[in-house]
This record gives C-alpha cells, sequence and structure tokens, in this order.
C-alpha cells in the first residue's frame, strides 16, 4: 500500500503550536528566523501546512510586502519527510497563492542554496509544454542564482 500524500491547506490558529515546532530546530541551526509565538499569531492567514493524518509535516508561509510582491518565509518540512518533496509542493502551492493575488514578483531569502533551483527545474519539466502567467522569482545574489530570474509557469 503506498502511502497518503499530505494535504496541504491553510493554517489554522489550533496549528500554531506545531509550525512552531516545525520551524524551532531549523532557527536553531540558525537556517530560518526564529519568532515569538505571537508572531505566528498575526501571520497564521500567511501560512500553508502540509498534514500527514493528524500530524503537521511541512509549513511555510507567503508574506506580502507590495502590490506586486511578496516573499516566501518559513518553508519547513520535518527532517523525516525532507526529499520526499513535501517541501517543493508548499512552494508550489505558496506561488500558486501569489498567482491567485496577482502578484508578479516572489522572493526568498534562504541559505538553502540547493533546494530553490531544484524547484526551477521541476517546475519547468513539468509544465513544458505551456506557459502560464506566473510570479517573477527574485533569488538573491548569494544563493549562486542571478538577481533577478523567471520561473518556469
Amino acid at each position: 500500500m503506498t502511502p497518503a500524500l499530505p494535504v496541504i491547506r491553510p493554517a489554522l490558529p489550533a496549528d500554531v503550536p506545531a509550525i512552531r515546532d516545525l520551524i524551532h530546530p531549523y532557527a536553531e541551526a540558525r537556517i530560518l528566523l526564529a519568532k515569538d509565538m505571537v508572531d505566528y499569531y498575526e501571520a497564521v492567514q500567511e501560512f500553508f501546512v502540509a498534514e500527514e493524518g493528524s500530524t503537521l509535516v511541512g509549513c511555510g508561509a507567503l508574506h506580502v510586502l507590495w502590490q506586486d510582491l511578496a516573499e516566501v518565509r518559513s518553508l519547513a518540512v520535518l527532517p523525516s519527510v525532507r526529499g520526499t518533496g513535501v517541501g517543493h509542493d508548499l512552494l508550489d502551492t505558496l506561488l500558486q497563492r501569489a498567482r491567485d493575488l496577482g502578484l508578479s514578483r516572489v522572493f526568498c531569502l534562504t541559505f538553502e542554496v540547493d533546494f530553490l533551483p531544484a524547484t526551477a527545474s521541476r517546475r519547468s519539466r513539468a509544465r513544458s509544454s505551456t506557459r502560464r502567467s506566473s510570479p517573477r522569482c527574485c533569488v538573491p545574489a548569494m544563493t549562486g542564482w542571478p538577481n533577478s530570474s523567471t520561473w518556469p509557469g
């Protein structure tokens, strides 16, 4: 029997403790920014979560900064699901949310330099036959990408 894929859904206030628990180890390792619990509650409407059964296995947020610009924040998965595509699925969901909001640019400040190029490559293969309007992704030069790249959409 194949394991069920995680369900990705908008976060609820009741999810905040689990979101904080997902992010905490990455914050301790200085991979993600640490936040106070109140900050997660104030931003809960920006988050999507990946849920397997009753367990949250991933989270990520889309923070709108301007009429055409948003930032992907706090993208994290449990270590046990790293490499399974959960993070990529969350990112795809966040980028779809950006499209739904009419945003044309999305960026992510990250030290995980291998994750975003793999996502862009994966999305390119999946959509090689069709092009849809997609947010433009600005990735900082520190990741090894150009300052501004168009993600396949």
